[in-house]
């Protein structure tokens, strides 16, 4: 759908501006069209798949489809701390699933203290880079961690770029 502008008239109350019903209706329609472009991928993930990353990486946003690129936003997570500390000795990465392109790499200390964490990952502030046609981005790392008894929840907003 095309964006539909709301004819103001020429000057207020004059009589040639449109009526309240249609301008709200186009009000409406313009915003679910935005609203329906971003999506939302709300995953959780335990402390054996934490530890199970380099063999079995966590899908966190699924695969597109043919000539399409998952854009991604922004991702909001929360380490439910457990009572054993996780023992990450390298960064969680986000990559696409396949070519393994990074996506953003988090960072260890943060996943290692012994407390309730949230971390944001902004991806409009990352750096930028190559985009994988048809793939997911999933959760990952280089070296697994061997304690650790929480979970981590991710919220990531996105959108799916379509080049059909």
């Amino acid at each position: 759908m095309a964006r539909q502008i709301i004819n103001n008239g020429t000057i207020a109350g004059d009589g040639t501006g449109e009526v309240l019903f249609s301008a709200f209706n186009k009000t409406n329609d313009n915003f679910s069209e935005l609203y329906s472009r971003i999506k939302e991928a709300k995953v959780v993930v335990t402390a054996a798949q934490l530890k199970d990353l380099v063999a079995n990486p966590k899908v966190l946003i699924p695969a597109a489809g043919a000539n399409k690129v998952i854009k991604l936003i922004t991702m909001t997570g929360f380490l439910d701390y457990g009572t054993v500390a996780f023992n990450f000795a390298h960064d969680l990465n986000f990559k696409y699933e396949t070519s393994g392109i990074v996506v953003y790499d988090g960072e260890k200390a943060d996943f290692n203290q012994a407390t309730d964490y949230y971390f944001e990952i902004d991806k409009t502030g990352a750096s930028g880079g190559p985009l994988s046609v048809n793939e997911g981005v999933v959760l990952t790392t280089l070296a697994d961690a061997t304690t650790g008894d929480g979970t981590i929840t991710i919220i990531a907003l996105y959108s799916e770029q379509d080049f059909s």
